[in-house]
């Protein structure tokens, strides 16, 4: 309902805006095409994730990973790209990033090292972070990482998804800047 309402507030088209949206848990799945401009098929996806809900671990390092690629391969030049990380607790896994599938490396990367801190692929390419951290079970260190500069304006706490509406306006307004 949140991302309903978000939506809502956005003018998704080919010359505004466009929504890719991510589910992450021990996989990652994409609803739709990356970078959508049609809204009727973002609302479509956005049922489609509802049903399809992942109750397992959470793989926010890959969930990032993702979606600093899918900003390189289909965002546009020049316009600013954000991210919205949802999350219930702490990645399973931590938010370091092994390398080894196959995947692309951003670019300048060092080939011979292993792993990369995911959050970076967000902050070193200028794409703006916003962590919302929803429940009590937080870890407030992984929230703050993926969170762009200064937190305050960018890392969002709350109780529950009830609550999340309260934030609506705030995160719609910035993005929409």
């Amino acid at each position: 309902n949140f991302l309903q309402n978000f939506v809502n507030q956005l003018n998704v088209n080919e010359n505004n805006t466009k929504i890719t949206i991510f589910q992450f848990s021990k996989e990652i799945e994409m609803y739709g095409s990356a970078m959508e401009s049609n809204v009727t098929k973002v609302y479509e996806n956005l049922q489609t994730m509802r049903n399809n809900y992942m109750r397992h671990i959470t793989m926010t390092n890959h969930a990032l990973y993702y979606a600093w690629l899918a900003s390189q391969q289909f965002g546009r030049p020049g316009v600013r790209q954000i991210v919205l990380t949802l999350t219930d607790g702490a990645s399973t896994k931590g938010l370091m990033l092994k390398s080894g599938r196959n995947d692309p490396l951003p670019p300048n990367s060092d080939a011979s090292v292993n792993e990369i801190f995911s959050p970076d692929l967000l902050h070193n390419y200028g794409i703006i972070s916003y962590s919302i951290g929803i429940g009590s079970n937080l870890n407030a260190e992984e929230l703050n990482q993926i969170a762009s500069d200064p937190d305050e304006d960018y890392l969002i706490n709350i109780d529950n998804y009830d609550a999340i509406d309260d934030f609506l306006l705030k995160i719609g307004a910035s993005v929409c800047q």
